[in-house]
């Protein structure tokens, strides 16, 4: 694949992240949170399961546990991030939760117990500002339920990726990726049964939102970003990565109509400046 093609699917991967919070915030209107992530996620493994079947003959129950424990922690993810969404624009939402960008490096140093980078420093000073712009509305700052949501998302995000890279070493990443995916439906449908009354999809458009979410943001996104990500450079990915926010951003604007105002547009701007800048790393390649 020509470098140029492989940023095109990035790009493309980018975007079905993106539009997941649009689709997220749609169904919200007919279907529970814990409802959503249940039939979201057992689709999306069972697709999974069947496009990576033989990679699963010889699974030990180390693996098993692992992706459980991935599983859990992304589970935890979805559930600030759904209940985020159902009082917070899927404009804001995507930027407070692409703050887990900034968190890793710090959560790093506090477990190393040494200083965060002059990098890290700085981009968590332009992210933070960014988000005190985006929720003020020029009105002074304040955190409303769903905005707590959404940076406990963050948080709860930054731990996840720490722990995915301890737990990865040795293992196949897709069939762990695949047992993290299906595990979250487990964890989201068991959720639902405990404290939802869940329920199909009850509409036509209800429907394509769901599929979208399943076969385009979860199946297609897992399987093809570390395919796009091996014949591109870090530097691209990082670009598109943290863009991924502001793609949300848009979709929401466009097809939710959906306003942030002159303050969000400016706390926007510096999350995203955050974002490039902790991220963005010169004459780099992934190598694999």
């Amino acid at each position: 694949m020509s470098r140029k093609n492989a940023e095109i699917l990035l790009a493309a991967v980018v975007l079905a992240r993106s539009a997941s919070f649009l689709f997220s915030k749609i169904l919200l209107d007919t279907m529970e949170p814990f409802n959503l992530m249940g039939i979201r996620f057992l689709l999306a493994g069972g697709i999974l399961l069947l496009i990576f079947s033989r990679r699963f003959a010889d699974i030990s129950r180390r693996t098993l546990c692992k992706g459980a424990i991935l599983g859990f922690c992304f589970f935890l993810v979805m559930t600030f991030e759904l209940f985020g969404l159902e009082t917070v624009s899927s404009s804001s939402a995507a930027l407070l939760e692409g703050t887990a960008i900034i968190f890793v490096p710090i959560f790093e140093s506090l477990l190393s117990k040494t200083m965060p980078s002059k990098r890290s420093a700085l981009s968590a000073a332009l992210t933070f500002f960014g988000v005190a712009l985006l929720t003020s509305g020029g009105g002074g700052f304040r955190l409303g339920a769903g905005e707590l949501s959404c940076l406990a998302a963050a948080v709860t995000y930054a731990a996840g990726m720490i722990v995915t890279d301890r737990l990865t070493d040795g293992e196949d990443s897709i069939v762990l990726g695949t047992l993290q995916v299906t595990f979250m439906g487990i964890f989201g449908m068991a959720a639902s049964l405990l404290t939802e009354s869940p329920s199909l999809p009850a509409s036509p458009e209800s429907w394509g939102a769901m599929l979208f979410l399943v076969i385009i943001c979860s199946s297609f996104g897992f399987a093809m970003q570390p395919v796009a990500q091996k014949y591109t450079t870090s530097e691209r990915t990082a670009v598109l990565g943290a863009l991924n926010p502001m793609g949300a951003a848009v979709l929401g604007m466009i097809f939710l109509h959906e306003t942030i105002g002159l303050w969000g547009i400016a706390g926007a701007g510096l999350i995203i400046a955050g974002l490039l800048f902790q991220n963005v790393q010169k004459q780099q390649s992934l190598g694999h």
